[in-house]
């Protein structure tokens, strides 16, 4: 019995240990904050994504953007590590990365299951930017996007267009559900000869890929454009 014990214990340690050390850390990031905080509360939260790309961040950390707030200082870049979240946190609308400032999410890197969900990418005038895309995602292994809004015509811009969201290069399953993207492409849509999609996922090796619950419309060329994969 005191064996059976034994080996009872050390069964649930592990599993405590284990679940312990994947759940990760989560962090905060809102206009009023401050870098040089800690960034694990709402109290103690960073101010901008500057900060969150030069983190060293470990494997399932979580980062929550603040609802009703504006990010516009960097592009969001990979954390480097996997089972990466960026997601939102609070009331009010979803936290905007500007689109008319910046590129908002620009991830290039061999990580596994990246997901990102309840952002707004609005806006396509940012000038500096990787492939005319406003989330941009290469080389994961596992994508996960969902509840993501995108107006390419905030503001009223001049933009020649982006496209919203683009994924390539790619392994295992890609998930996209719940989006809302509309205005994809030049303020005088249509335009002939610009080739501006609302979704495309090319390239890679995908083991499976599900698009779903999601409303694409106003688009330049194609709303959803699937092609050149394994």
């Amino acid at each position: 019995i005191l064996n059976k014990c034994r080996i009872c214990f050390i069964a649930i340690l592990m599993v405590v240990l284990f679940a312990s050390q994947s759940l990760g850390a989560v962090y905060y990031i809102k206009n009023s904050g401050n870098d040089s905080a800690s960034g694990l509360s709402d109290n103690t939260a960073w101010k901008t994504i500057s900060k969150v790309n030069s983190f060293k961040f470990s494997d399932g950390d979580v980062i929550r953007f603040k609802r009703d707030d504006v990010f516009n200082d960097a592009t969001l870049t990979s954390p480097g590590v996997n089972n990466f979240t960026i997601e939102d946190y609070g009331n009010g609308e979803k936290p905007l990365l500007d689109g008319d400032k910046i590129q908002p999410i620009y991830i290039k890197d061999n990580i596994k299951n990246l997901t990102i969900r309840n952002i707004d990418i609005s806006g396509q005038d940012w000038k500096s930017g990787e492939h005319s895309s406003n989330i941009l995602i290469e080389a994961v292994d596992g994508v996960t996007i969902s509840g993501i809004n995108g107006n390419g015509h905030k503001g009223g811009n001049n933009s020649a267009g982006r496209t919203a969201i683009r994924i390539r290069y790619c392994y295992g399953e890609v998930e996209l559900s719940n989006l809302y993207l509309f205005n994809w492409g030049p303020s005088d849509l249509p335009q002939s000869g610009t080739d501006i999609q609302g979704i495309a996922v090319r390239q890679g090796n995908l083991s499976n890929i599900k698009i779903h619950r999601s409303r694409i419309f106003n688009v330049n060329a194609d709303c959803i454009q699937v092609a050149n994969f394994k």
